[in-house]
């Protein structure tokens, strides 16, 4: 079994996943949102040790490409890149949503269910996407103000829907819907590594020369009010 290094780093989790030979899950994250710059390699290193394997027994990089936080999605993939320019390796591309939608597929399976991760963008805006029971994405990928009316006409078709990710809580405070699930999934690489062993099975690589994480929007940007002389 080949050693996919799962980096997720696109929220506030910094989450560092590994499947071992033996099918063991390593994993080493946290919800710490300060914690991506100086404790991503650190988790590594740990999901390594954990493996009993060093970096040069890896065969490829996954990372979690978004859209998230604009800082973390580039640590990440700075990290992602630095790692495969140095050992070569193919690098190998996981949709955040789709990441997140894939555990909540697993906890509440059938095709009468649409599930719908979000992930926050501030005030009761989100990033979101829906995906039916075989992980077919359905629509499109946005960037979605949330109010009471939202996603009620995805219901035709589907007898519920499931809301995960960081962005659902929010959603969650404002409708009352009995058909409507609210879960507490959050971004975790341990999501990623089903997805990551089914693309590089299919060799479906991207040029980490070129790969840029899924922004969605520009950064917020805000302009310090310190005086500087």
């Amino acid at each position: 079994m080949q050693n996919i290094l799962c980096i997720e780093t696109a929220t506030e989790v910094c989450s560092i996943a590994l499947e071992g030979s033996d099918g063991t899950l390593h994993l080493t994250e946290s919800q710490d949102a300060r914690s991506h710059t100086r404790s991503s390699t650190l988790f590594i290193k740990k999901v390594l040790s954990s493996a009993g394997i060093t970096i040069n027994d890896i065969d490829a990089i996954a990372i979690s490409s978004g859209p998230g936080s604009y800082t973390g999605l580039r640590v990440g993939a700075s990290i992602a890149k630095g790692i495969c320019y140095t050992l070569d390796l193919p690098l190998i591309q996981v949709s955040t949503l789709e990441s997140i939608a894939s555990s909540t597929r697993k906890a509440y399976p059938g095709s009468d269910k649409l599930h719908i991760p979000m992930i926050d963008a501030r005030r009761m805006e989100v990033y979101t996407a829906s995906y039916d029971a075989g992980g077919e994405q359905k629509g499109t990928l946005e960037a979605k103000i949330l109010d009471e009316t939202s996603f009620q006409d995805q219901l035709v078709g589907y007898e519920k829907l499931v809301f995960s990710g960081n962005g659902s809580a929010k959603f969650a405070e404002i409708i009352d819907n009995p058909d409507f699930i609210f879960s507490d999934a959050v971004c975790s690489a341990s999501w990623m590594v089903a997805l990551a062993r089914e693309k590089y099975e299919r060799q479906e690589y991207i040029d980490a020369s070129y790969y840029k994480p899924e922004y969605l929007k520009a950064p917020n940007i805000t302009r310090s009010k310190k005086k500087l002389f």
